[in-house]
């Protein structure tokens, strides 16, 4: 049976330890996870839903381009760059495999896909998954 009490709000003294200059630290301890700029994330984000725009959804649903630039697996092994890095790469090479997946991949949007499973491209429910993929940040 559920009661009607409120649970109480932490205090301002319990947060004592956070810093409120460096949202990654507590008690001048660095907490583990990545260091972000925040701005440049916000860059990338519409940098890469600019090509998602004009890539997948406006070349990807209409009819005067192809369904699928298809290549054998060997070719496509020889275009795309696959090669895992130690290190991290910058967002411009990042964009530019963005690009690359899209360009290869089969566009199952396109008017000329015909598939039980598929029906063409879904504006809203689109926004709706990427609203979901944004609020669970787990994967």
């Amino acid at each position: 049976m559920a009661t009607n009490q409120q649970q109480e709000r932490p205090s301002e003294s319990e947060f004592s330890g956070l810093s409120r200059e460096h949202p990654n630290t507590v008690d001048s301890v660095l907490l583990d996870g990545p260091l972000t700029d925040p701005e440049a994330g916000e860059q990338f984000v519409q940098d890469a839903f600019q090509i998602i725009l004009e890539e997948a959804i406006k070349k990807g649903t209409n009819v005067n381009e192809k369904v699928c630039e298809w290549k054998e697996p060997d070719e496509l092994q020889d275009l795309l760059d696959l090669d895992l890095v130690d290190a991290g790469e910058p967002p411009e090479k990042l964009l530019e495999r963005c690009q690359d997946i899209i360009r290869y991949s089969v566009k199952t949007a396109h008017p000329r896909f015909c598939n039980q499973l598929f029906a063409g491209l879904d504006h809203h429910s689109l926004v709706g998954r990427y609203i979901t993929e944004t609020l669970n940040t787990s994967q």
